[in-house]
């Protein structure tokens, strides 16, 4: 089993910064298994999780996105064999297509109410995926509403 690799812990991670905002665009598998990211890089917000940032990781279980995040790009997180739980920003608007597909035990995703772009193959081949946890942000992200996802097919495409 690995360890928590908490917000404070900056090691492993490639970012890029334009000095407005920065963009994860690597993660070196550690052994971590749960990890928080950090929400801020030299002062600069990080803005976005790049294409293929973590693809691959069979260590990660689970991964908290910090608030900051605005983008998630195409397979940022696709083929983590092991990864069950996503805790995405509350800041989040743009859920690419593929960027949590062929996780076979992903089971619990938690969104805001702030996505406004949200493409049902972002979750393709996740056949564990059953629970999704959406934060009202009308009310501040105080408040969520579970979804249990009841269609059983291939894709495992997703409304609510």
């Amino acid at each position: 089993m690995g360890y928590i690799k908490d917000e404070n812990n900056y090691d492993g991670y490639g970012v890029a910064s334009d000095g407005r905002g920065a963009t994860l665009t690597a993660a070196i598998e550690d052994g971590a298994s749960e990890i928080t990211i950090p929400a801020y890089w030299d002062g600069v917000p990080l803005k976005k999780i790049a294409f293929g940032a973590f693809r691959g990781n069979t260590d990660l279980i689970k991964v908290t996105l910090p608030d900051t995040v605005e983008t998630i790009e195409s397979n940022a997180f696709r083929a983590c064999p092991n990864l069950e739980t996503v805790v995405l920003s509350r800041s989040l608007r743009t859920l690419s297509p593929y960027s949590f597909a062929a996780n076979p035990r992903l089971k619990s995703v938690t969104l805001p109410s702030s996505v406004m772009s949200f493409n049902a193959k972002a979750f393709f081949k996740c056949p564990a995926l059953t629970d999704f946890i959406v934060y009202d942000m009308n009310k501040n992200g105080t408040e969520s509403r579970r979804f249990v996802v009841a269609r059983i097919n291939e894709s495992r495409r997703v409304s609510y």
